[in-house]
């Protein structure tokens, strides 16, 4: 992978080097650059992103090595798109998380 080109706080330049790295290793174009930061809190943005939080997990889950993102009782696809995409389910899981 090729040394980033920017400091790490110019993050819309990291935002595109990334999408288009990650796009030339997998081959496809399942990621696109963003002109501008999108907020977690935006649930309507994050449908509109279903595909790309699925695929952000795959990256995810080759990046840190695991067999994959569901594997047994593990879901990390579901974990992180009820998360974003579901304001009652991010709330459930923040008070689960503040137990822990």
């Amino acid at each position: 992978m090729p040394k980033l080109e920017k400091p790490m706080h110019d993050s819309q330049n990291i935002h595109e080097q990334l999408v288009r790295e990650i796009n030339r290793i997998y081959k496809d174009n399942k990621f696109s650059i963003k002109q501008k930061a999108i907020s977690p809190y935006n649930t309507q943005n994050n449908v509109e992103l279903f595909n790309e939080i699925r695929y952000g997990v795959a990256v995810f889950t080759n990046l840190i090595n695991y067999t994959g993102g569901s594997v047994g009782d593990v879901n990390l696809y579901k974990l992180v798109q009820k998360y974003l995409i579901s304001d009652e389910a991010r709330a459930e899981l923040n008070t689960v998380l503040k137990k822990y």
